[in-house]
């Protein structure tokens, strides 16, 4: 998960908890599942080091499972179950690239093209090289563009105005002016930025962006309970709070912020799920169902410059898409998804292209700012759920 460590700190506003309605019916059970005590283990485990809440749906072989532990609003004692809906933070960016390679699939627009051909001139002023920027590159993060996330006077604001309607052109003008980290398609550096650029060129060519992931990914799907929120939206059925870890492992109720940023950060963030819909989206990624052969292709065509020598999970970023090379049973296997980590929030998913197996966990813990709570649902919680999800005891 993309975790950001800062100098300082914020004061958060009070919040009179919780923002949303977290109470939602479930009759979601899979205790059959032979790996269900198992799995379920795990949650139970890593709520008891102090989690506030997480959900996890998870293929198998033997087929699917989902549970979930602690809970979703602490302060009105409102248990977990695996039909509450997360803000899955960074993973939206695997939605945004999707949505845009049905769009290339669909003659709209090129992979080489640059987004300065698609988007006005005022909007990409002050940015480094933006008329060299390709939409690949945007993509790959290989176009050398700063993160706004990086500018401590973007998170300054975001944390003292937490309104959500702000346009994406205030985010980007936190790195108006910054140099470039290196020429476009020449090195890789993970930036929100790109991932917003997208967002407004897919609305430039749809005229609706939420219109066009509801026709082109969550209607092929059937998702119903996923969605790209708006500023001023409804709260969807049963959104779990967000909390944010203090030090000495406190928890502080953060949803009116995660709100905000989940409306604000478009194409970059910005969506809510359950982990059973977004393990089913997820399998559809890394099977390349929604694709041409060759875009479904070029989704896995990895950054060069985003892989490390001495990385023993192989890391690497694709359009997308990152990579994680996990040995399972003394065999390397190769997974396909992303990483989140918002302000209240933490998730991922990762699917086997190889096989019909993969995950998805929604945490209501922020994972951008790190700690020590988080570090529990890390590395090594994701390898032991991705052996439990191949079958190994």
């Amino acid at each position: 998960m993309m975790r950001v460590t800062l100098g300082f700190s914020f004061v958060v506003g009070c919040v009179t908890p919780p923002t949303p309605n977290s109470e939602i019916a479930c009759d979601v059970a899979f205790v059959d599942h032979p790996a269900a005590e198992a799995l379920q283990a795990e949650l139970d485990g890593v709520v008891a080091k102090g989690i506030p809440g997480l959900s996890l749906a998870v293929r198998t072989p033997d087929g699917l499972w989902a549970g979930a532990a602690g809970m979703a609003d602490i302060e009105h004692d409102v248990p977990m179950n695996p039909c509450h809906v997360h803000p899955w933070a960074s993973v939206g960016k695997t939605w945004t690239a999707l949505l845009l390679l049905r769009l290339v699939d669909a003659g709209e627009l090129g992979l080489d093209d640059r987004i300065a051909e698609l988007l006005a001139p005022e909007v990409l002023e002050g940015l480094a090289n933006i008329d060299q920027v390709t939409v690949r590159q945007l993509l790959n993060h290989s176009s050398g563009l700063k993160d706004f996330n990086e500018d401590l006077g973007y998170l300054t604001w975001e944390f003292d105005n937490p309104s959500g309607d702000d346009p994406p052109e205030q985010m980007i003008d936190f790195v108006r002016g910054d140099p470039a980290f290196f020429d476009p398609g020449e090195g890789y550096h993970y930036t929100d930025t790109s991932y917003v650029l997208a967002a407004m060129a897919i609305e430039t060519l749809t005229g609706d962006r939420n219109a066009a992931m509801a026709q082109e990914v969550f209607g092929p799907l059937e998702l119903v309970q996923t969605e790209l929120p708006l500023s001023g939206g409804a709260d969807p059925a049963g959104r779990v709070n967000a909390y944010w870890e203090l030090p000495g492992g406190q928890l502080e109720n953060v949803s009116e912020l995660q709100a905000s940023y989940d409306a604000q950060v478009i194409g970059a963030g910005n969506l809510r799920s359950t982990p059973l819909e977004s393990l089913r989206f997820a399998e559809a990624v890394a099977q390349g169902t929604l694709l041409s052969s060759g875009l479904a292709d070029a989704m896995i065509e990895w950054n060069p410059d985003s892989q490390r020598e001495d990385d023993e999970q192989a890391y690497a970023y694709g359009l997308g898409l990152q990579r994680r090379v996990v040995t399972i049973a003394g065999e390397p296997t190769t997974w396909v998804g992303h990483y989140g980590g918002d302000i209240g929030a933490s998730a991922v998913i990762l699917a086997r292209p190889d096989a019909p197996i993969g995950i998805a966990a929604g945490v209501n813990l922020g994972g951008f700012l790190g700690g020590p709570l988080n570090a529990h649902v890390g590395d090594d919680f994701i390898d032991r759920v991705l052996e439990l999800a191949s079958g190994e005891p």
